[in-house]
């Protein structure tokens, strides 16, 4: 006698219980994996607002010491305007970013220098921070920086 088993039918794809499961947890890992993407790409555009800044602060002084005169006026401006950031000649007197040397857009929602969003550094013939006024603002010798994305922030100082 041949023993029949109690299930015989045969197996033709997945249940619909089975597909709804398997579908919630696509889900979940997927919600997952975007939050980290989102906060990652959030800490790299923050990563290069800070690069972008370290290279303005290069780049003004390299200008300052190629540039400079034993003047008391400054041979170069790190500008900093509405998140974008510009190195322009000591012989510059507006607040503007016309004709810059070097310039770069920061890829952050906030970013100031000495907590002003529209701030400059003077540099003197040595490549060193000065005082001094541009457009009615003061320049400031302070290289301390903020930028922000979101709920991401970074600062630092300029060197």
């Amino acid at each position: 006698m041949v023993a029949t088993p109690i299930y015989s039918r045969k197996s033709a794809g997945l249940s619909l219980i089975e597909l709804m499961v398997t579908i919630v947890i696509s889900s979940i890992i997927a919600m997952y994996g975007s939050s980290l993407t989102i906060n990652w790409l959030a800490k790299q555009k923050i990563k290069d607002a800070e690069e972008n800044l370290a290279q303005g602060y290069a780049s003004a002084r390299a200008l300052a010491l190629r540039t400079g005169t034993n003047s008391t006026n400054p041979s170069a401006y790190l500008l900093l305007i509405d998140n974008t950031l510009c190195v322009q000649k000591g012989s510059n007197s507006n607040l503007n970013c016309n004709a810059p040397e070097w310039i770069a857009s920061l890829p952050v929602t906030s970013s100031s220098i000495t907590d002003k969003t529209s701030a400059c550094i003077a540099f003197n013939s040595a490549g060193l921070p000065k005082t001094a006024t541009l457009d009615s603002i003061s320049c400031s010798v302070a290289t301390s920086y903020n930028v922000a994305l979101w709920s991401n922030t970074a600062n630092g100082y300029l060197e």
